[in-house]
Order: C-alpha cells, then structure tokens, then sequence
C-alpha cells in the first residue's frame, strides 16, 4: 500500500540468527531480510539491529541488541539509525493513547455504525479531557508527569456526577414550571 513502517521484529529463530551474527560481527547493523508466508510468498524488509539502552554490559546478544523491520529506505535509515527508537517510542505513544480511549469506551452490542461512532468521538472527549486536566494540574504544581494525578475512574465518576446533576436540575425546573 506504499506505507512506510517501523516495527521492532519478532524473536523468531531468523531474527535470532541475525542479532547473534550481528553481535559477532558477520551482519551489519542494517541489512536486508527476507520473510516467506504460508502460502509461500516472499517479502523483503530492512532489518536494523540496536543496542538497547543500558544494556551495554549484557553478555546475551538477544538482551544486549533489539531488531526493528522497516521498509524505510536504507539510504534514509543509514542517516538516521540513531534516531529510529525514539522515532519508535514516539509512535508507541499513539498506539498506547488508542488503548487508553478504550478504558473511556461505552460498551455496546449495537451494530448501529452511527452509534459505535458517537460513542468512539465521545470516548475521545473524555480521554481529552482526562489528558488536559493532568497536564494542567502538573503544570500548575510544577510537577513534571510521569503518572497521572487524577485517575481514570474519578473523571468517570466526576463527569457521572455531573450528568445526573445537571437531569436532575433540569427535571426539578420542569417540575416547578409545570412543564
């Protein structure tokens, strides 16, 4: 689909092999693999092997190296090899914010496309907010983030509250209008 990926490799016995001929010194850090499915197609990606951070001193190759798979051109990745885990982390942050909507997701068995949607954009409100409320708290207390201050579950109950709060306010001027 011409869609450019940066992925940390499976262990499987093939990459096992080249992070152990890497550390040898028979693979360089960046080279070609080639993968067969079981329909016995053949796909080719870029392998760069790394040393992971602050495990220099490890005397296993698999703890000491991580391989990443990518379709980046190797000219492009030979520039910026250096960059690649943090280029990584970054998309990790993405992928880990998906799964944090989830704890704000409405469950639903509506097959309804509309209503899955709705729930989906609401879920992003909430999430929003819970992210905002975080920084703003920790910029206010000049603490730096490195977990959140307000939990999950007290957005939830906060904003419950304040949705029935607000049914509830408007039953009782219904009531007292007669309307």
């Amino acid at each position: 689909m011409g869609q450019r990926y940066l992925m940390p490799c499976k262990l499987t016995s093939r990459t096992k092999e080249a992070i152990r001929e890497h550390a040898e010194g028979k693979r360089r850090r960046v080279s070609r693999c080639a993968i067969t499915s079981t329909e016995g197609r053949e796909g080719a990606y870029t392998i760069v092997i790394l040393p992971r951070r602050g495990c220099e001193k490890e005397s296993d190759p698999l703890e000491r190296y991580v391989a990443f798979a990518t379709n980046i051109s190797r000219r492009f990745v030979m520039w910026n090899v250096r960059r690649l885990p943090d280029d990584y982390r970054r998309r990790w942050g993405i992928e880990t914010g998906y799964a944090g909507v989830e704890g704000f997701r409405a469950r639903t068995t509506s097959k309804s496309h509309t209503l899955r949607l709705l729930y989906f954009y609401y879920a992003l409100v909430l999430y929003n907010a819970w992210l905002l409320s975080n920084l703003r708290l920790a910029k206010r207390f000049s603490k730096v983030l490195e977990a959140p201050i307000i939990g999950v579950q007290v957005l939830k109950v906060t904003v419950q509250g304040i949705l029935i709060a607000s049914f509830g306010e408007d039953r009782r001027k219904r009531n007292r209008t007669g309307g």
